[in-house]
């Protein structure tokens, strides 16, 4: 390690630590009993630290020298020490460490300079606010269950029908949307973990909320106050005829014990709220009932009419053997096609068997095409062999044809006797 790198405080040096060529203790040094004059900068921690190698404790290099029993070596050195300036303070180089992780985060819009300071706002429900209490909830609770408000006018319905019991009791009146909150809040409370019971409101909220459910599956939307369906007629009810108008229809709501004052009044002057199918209006005119009267008393003459009611078992039967004629070619249509389908599937598995057979043979004639071809490569072979030993024979004289006769190789008789003649 180089001398410019950071060390670490070593304990005192000892004997063994030392080395044989470090200064020895000067002889003209005498050991003192007074304390010397020490600095004000100069503390017991500055002395006795550091490097027995280094110059000087802490890199200080006007620091006297001191001998193994942690004295100075000579009075000089220390009254140097003593009365120097103080030193400055020299900051130690340490050796190149990697760069330490910074965790980069993305820095928060700061405000403009003058910009008025913004208080925090605190989430969650604003203090003083009450909370539901069950007179409360069960009155919320019966009035959905009465009109089973689906979109923004049905709740404005329920807020103006709790609008009498906030009278009576004294209470500030709540939004639409606190009440809607609150509602949708218990009918998806949670299933309670273990054993625990759910309460009777919890319950309750639940079973009105799934009967709305089904009411906007079903398509009952609460559409009655504008009239768009052609089907449906108006039936108009005179004013002077009480007993043939549909009684008013109130909301079923159980007896309250101890608060016989919050039953809502059934005087003429509350508005009542009326839903039924057909849309009711008040008019005096009884033209349109005499009309219907009379079309229906002709539809009742026409269904007992001998003639019309020929006219329609003629009808029925033409239909009926028109329908069953269709059933007929249906039916044979669907045996021609599992015909077809029989055929083809027979059609199909012979094809297959063809084509293995084929295949097998194909593959017969290949191997046996392979034999020959091996027998004749080994036929050519031999007689090329023979054309060559004849050749070298022949060149060989009467000592080839002794060798020749003695292989089987007998040359022919044309190369015999040019031999002989030779």
């Amino acid at each position: 390690m180089s001398g410019s790198s950071y060390r670490a405080p070593s304990p005192a040096p000892t004997p063994s630590y030392i080395p044989s060529t470090f200064p020895q203790p000067s002889p003209t040094y005498v050991a003192s009993a007074l304390p010397f004059p020490t600095a004000s900068h100069v503390s017991g921690s500055a002395w006795g630290s550091g490097s027995p190698y280094s110059g000087s404790p802490r890199t200080l290099a006007h620091s006297p020298q001191f001998d193994l029993d942690g004295f100075p070596r000579t009075q000089e050195d220390v009254l140097h020490f003593a009365l120097a300036p103080e030193p400055s303070i020299v900051t130690p180089v340490e050796d190149a460490q990697p760069a330490a992780r910074v965790n980069k985060r993305k820095a928060k819009g700061q405000a403009p300079e003058g910009a008025p300071v913004q208080k925090r706002v605190s989430k969650g429900r604003s203090s003083g606010v009450r909370n539901f209490g069950d007179p409360e909830l069960k009155e919320m609770l019966d009035w959905i269950e009465a009109i089973h408000p689906i979109g923004p006018g049905g709740w404005d319905k329920v807020t103006d029908c709790m609008g009498s019991f906030w009278v009576l009791q004294g209470i500030e009146p709540r939004t639409a949307e606190s009440l809607r909150r609150k509602f949708s809040e218990m009918a998806r409370k949670p299933k309670p973990t273990g054993e625990g019971e759910m309460p009777d409101f919890i319950r309750r909220a639940k079973d009105i909320n799934k009967a709305i459910q089904e009411d906007v599956e079903m398509g009952n939307l609460q559409d009655e106050s504008v009239p768009t369906e052609p089907d449906e007629d108006n039936i108009p009810w005179p004013p002077t005829d009480p007993e043939d108008a549909p009684p008013p229809l109130r909301p079923a709501r159980p007896a309250h014990p101890g608060h016989a004052s919050r039953t809502p009044s059934t005087s003429a002057t509350d508005e009542v709220l009326v839903k039924q199918r057909r849309h009711v209006t008040d008019g005096p005119n009884t033209s349109s009932r005499q009309s219907k009267t009379s079309t229906l008393l002709a539809n009742v003459s026409r269904a007992f009419d001998p003639d019309s009611q020929a006219e329609r078992m003629r009808q029925r039967d033409a239909i009926r053997a028109e329908r069953s004629l269709f059933q007929s070619e249906i039916t044979s249509l669907q045996a021609q096609l599992r015909d077809k389908q029989y055929e083809l599937v027979t059609v199909s598995m012979e094809k297959d068997k063809l084509i293995e057979s084929l295949r097998t043979q194909l593959l017969q004639d290949a191997r046996a095409h392979l034999a020959v071809q091996g027998e004749l490569d080994v036929a050519k072979a031999k007689l090329e062999m023979q054309e060559r030993m004849r050749t070298m024979m022949m060149g060989m004289g009467e000592m080839g044809q002794f060798i020749a006769k003695s292989m089987s190789l007998t040359p022919s008789e044309d190369a015999h006797s040019s031999s002989t003649t030779m």
